[in-house]
């Protein structure tokens, strides 16, 4: 099968970009992690007890987002992450449906609360 070069988009993220993006993604989340557990009492020391709401925890957890960010960026330029945080404006089902996931989203955290 031909591919026309002339019809490829040129605004893709090439497949090579996967490697830069698992590498910060496992870097940031696998890294503070091993700190924390090669070296407790430092980090302890310096940043204090690891929870879930810890801003290191907080990074660890949202590092695939910041990897994607990056790599949207470094590939596609400003416009490229114009097009890639657009997406999620998309709405793909009624708004119906998007007031009962966020009213139970809410309903589900204020229970856990109590």
């Amino acid at each position: 099968m031909n591919i026309d070069p002339s019809s490829v988009n040129r605004s893709q993220i090439p497949f090579i970009s996967l490697a830069p993006f698992l590498l910060i993604t496992f870097g940031l989340a696998w890294g503070i992690l091993a700190l924390f557990i090669l070296l407790p009492e430092p980090m302890v020391a310096i940043f204090g007890e690891l929870t879930g709401q810890h801003p290191l925890f907080i990074l660890a957890v949202w590092s695939p987002a910041i990897a994607a960010f990056i790599v949207v960026t470094y590939s596609a330029g400003l416009g490229g992450l114009r097009r890639y945080v657009s997406r999620l404006l998309l709405w793909r089902c009624s708004p119906d449906w998007y007031v009962f996931g966020q009213s139970a989203f809410h309903c589900f955290f204020w229970e856990a609360r109590l």
